[in-house]
């Protein structure tokens, strides 16, 4: 079937709404709606060296907020657009309770499933992926401004604008590109916990661990958990390689769990070095008693 879309149209849906979400971001960091609560609590803080926050430091919170505000709307916008999608296409659906919520084998080795992987499409699948580059692409504009630069997020977020227009536009792996917008369910309580920081929130805060639990489970058990019935699909019949669409996107659909997995570490030891600031703030009001 004929792509309804061209590669022009899909890059300018993709440029427009890196529009949006680069207007809003310096829209709120110029406007500074909270500003006057923001600054004053900002001005009783110190730095690592124990100094007062200087005004750029001040400002360069400031921008950090913002963009995890920024970034907080386009997941959750991006999260709706999953179900979205798998509302509207019944094939979708399906391929996601079978193989990912149940790990359904059957359907991880049937050629019908397999076939409706890589070769089912829909037409909504175009606005949910244009808004998640567009998101990757005015995050790269920022790049400047981000709080903790790695060429590893780099790379997260380059390789889906290689990628990705090509499997939308040609109209392969559809269901597959819907399944990578779950990866954006956690982010939200990535950037709670960012803000959590940027206010002094203690970290055993009820909200602060409840923000923890939350990040866990739609990290560990959502990008982590659902990459297992996905890639055991993809990977079972090798013969599907041999479209050179499809051998081209492969890249785009092993990296997600390699990124997963190394950011999963990472989610991991912070949650330990957590609980075991805990344990040792327990042995402290001990002593003192």
């Amino acid at each position: 079937m004929a792509s309804p879309i061209t590669y022009v149209d899909y890059c300018t849906g993709v440029v427009q709404a890196t529009a949006v979400m680069f207007t809003s971001f310096y829209a709120l960091d110029y406007l500074h709606p909270i500003g006057g609560a923001f600054d004053r609590f900002m001005k009783k803080q110190t730095n690592k060296s124990g100094s007062p926050l200087s005004e750029e430091e001040i400002r360069a919170k400031r921008s950090q907020l913002y963009i995890k505000i920024v970034s907080m709307a386009h997941c959750l916008y991006t999260s709706y657009q999953f179900f979205h999608v798998i509302s509207k296409c019944p094939e979708f659906y399906e391929l996601f309770s079978r193989i990912i919520l149940n790990l359904d084998k059957d359907a991880i080795t049937s050629k019908e499933m397999l076939d409706k992987i890589w070769f089912t499409s829909h037409d909504s699948i175009y606005h949910a992926t244009q808004v998640l580059l567009g998101f990757f692409l005015y995050e790269l504009t920022i790049v400047h401004k981000w709080e903790h630069y790695s060429r590893v997020m780099i790379l997260h977020h380059v390789l889906p604008l290689i990628f990705i227009p090509v499997a939308a536009v040609e109209r392969r792996g559809h269901w597959i590109l819907n399944m990578l917008l779950t990866h954006e369910m956690s982010t939200p309580f990535l950037c709670i916990k960012g803000i959590l920081d940027t206010f002094k929130v203690k970290k055993n805060n009820p909200i602060y661990s409840l923000n923890g639990l939350l990040l866990t489970f739609t990290f560990l058990g959502i990008r982590c958990g659902g990459a297992i019935g996905m890639l055991s699909a993809v990977l079972y019949d090798p013969s599907y390689w041999k479209d050179p669409i499809i051998a081209f996107l492969l890249p785009s659909v092993l990296a997600p769990p390699f990124f997963n997995v190394f950011w999963g570490f990472k989610l991991i030891r912070g949650i330990i070095n957590i609980l075991l600031g805990k344990k040792k703030e327990k042995k402290v009001d001990n002593k003192k008693e």
